[in-house]
């Protein structure tokens, strides 16, 4: 298999740097690669270690929101265009979903954010911003993931800024190999801003981005030719990046959504809650 996008090898990094939150990107160039139901299901494995994790989706599809049921709170409840727009503040739209679990879920609105904000100066850094003039709130939490939106949009730059590291799911195919690319191609456009960012404001926070995690999702291997041929590409393109606990194709994961349940709760013995039990203690050793 030839990947038509260069990239560069990337050596093992410190992701976090003893940060309180550990803030997580968990981005894709394409959709249907299970970006929201590893943000949800990672997510819950770690509270279910103790951990203390929101998900804020970036998402105008507000797939989380869906997940659990909780869209016919828009409108009772700020959702994540208010925080961006700062309307309200993030605690004003939380939303507790689980033990050690909250939510900001998206709404349509996004889609407007994007078409008005999209090329405004500095508009990349609302987010990263917000996060900042609320870190006292935000340091309650052990991890935050953002749920970001399959496009390049300002708010997959947003994410990409605010956030200390991305995690990328991956089908073991070509367009999805190649996404990851992509994905570093625009990782390696964002730092360069960031250096221009520095030059014009030397007192600023700004932290290099990186991929930390690559997460190998739906992994049939029955199809073991495929697999390990698109596996093989990954671990030489990014050395140490795949993750070692792959999610397996599971189709208990298939109903999760239609019931309001995750994993862990509609099918604690399957696979796919062992997998995703798994990958949270990987990333719990993430430093």
């Amino acid at each position: 298999m030839e990947i038509s996008a260069k990239t560069k090898k990337i050596s093992k990094q410190t992701l976090f740097h003893n940060s309180t939150p550990r803030i997580i990107a968990i981005v894709a160039h394409k959709g249907g690669v299970g970006k929201s139901t590893i943000a949800l299901n990672l997510s819950a494995s770690l509270a279910k270690k103790g951990k203390k994790v929101l998900v804020m989706d970036l998402d105008s599809q507000n797939n989380t929101g869906l997940f659990f049921g909780v869209q016919d709170y828009i409108g009772k409840i700020p959702t994540m265009s208010d925080v961006l727009y700062q309307t309200t503040t993030p605690d004003k739209a939380i939303i507790r979903v689980r033990e050690n679990f909250d939510l900001i879920q998206g709404n349509r609105m996004l889609a407007k954010f994007v078409m008005e904000k999209g090329i405004e100066p500095g508009s990349g850094l609302i987010l990263k911003n917000i996060m900042d003039e609320n870190a006292s709130f935000f340091r309650q939490y052990d991890y935050v993931f953002f749920d970001s939106s399959p496009s390049h949009s300002i708010l997959h730059l947003n994410a990409l800024l605010a956030a200390h590291t991305t995690f990328v799911p991956l089908i073991c195919d070509f367009f999805s190999v190649n996404g990851v690319a992509q994905i570093q191609q625009t990782i390696d456009e964002v730092n360069q801003n960031i250096d221009l960012l520095k030059e014009y404001d030397p007192e600023g926070i700004y932290s290099y981005m990186n991929i930390g995690l690559i997460i190998a999702n739906m992994l049939d291997r029955r199809m073991r030719g495929r697999v390990d041929k698109a596996l093989d590409v990954v671990k030489e393109m990014y050395p140490l990046k795949l993750a070692s606990n792959p999610i397996r194709v599971c189709s208990q994961l298939m109903d999760c959504p239609e019931k309001h349940l995750l994993i862990g709760e509609l099918a604690p013995s399957s696979t796919g809650s062992e997998d995703f039990d798994l990958l949270a203690e990987e990333v719990l050793n993430l430093v």
